[in-house]
């Protein structure tokens, strides 16, 4: 394999865990979730279902790192050396055309 994943850092091999702890978002003053947690490994999936309004699209944006919570933490782990990262730390390159989709 060539480019950013060498041998050694297959993505078969390793297993990712997103952790989400204590979230709340508010959105134009009004509340749309709170103490929000969910946890999802590697070939797991979530449905978010609901009314427009309240807070499905915000939820996904937060997961991906695009929206600041206004409590609360998300984290990618995976076994990989560098260990747990948070959401805000990873880099963000590649997502600015997808965000607009969101």
């Amino acid at each position: 394999m060539t480019g950013p994943l060498a041998a050694s850092q297959n993505t078969d091999s390793m297993t990712f865990t997103l952790a989400a702890r204590g979230l709340s978002c508010r959105r134009n003053g009004r509340l749309l979730f709170e103490n929000l947690s969910v946890r999802m490994n590697a070939g797991q999936a979530l449905a978010l279902t609901g009314p427009n309004g309240v807070g499905k699209t915000s939820l996904l944006r937060i997961l991906a790192g695009l929206l600041e919570p206004e409590a609360g933490e998300v984290e990618l782990k995976t076994d990989h050396a560098r260990g747990a990262m948070p959401i805000a730390a990873r880099p963000r390159s590649g997502c600015s055309n997808w965000a607009s989709v969101i």
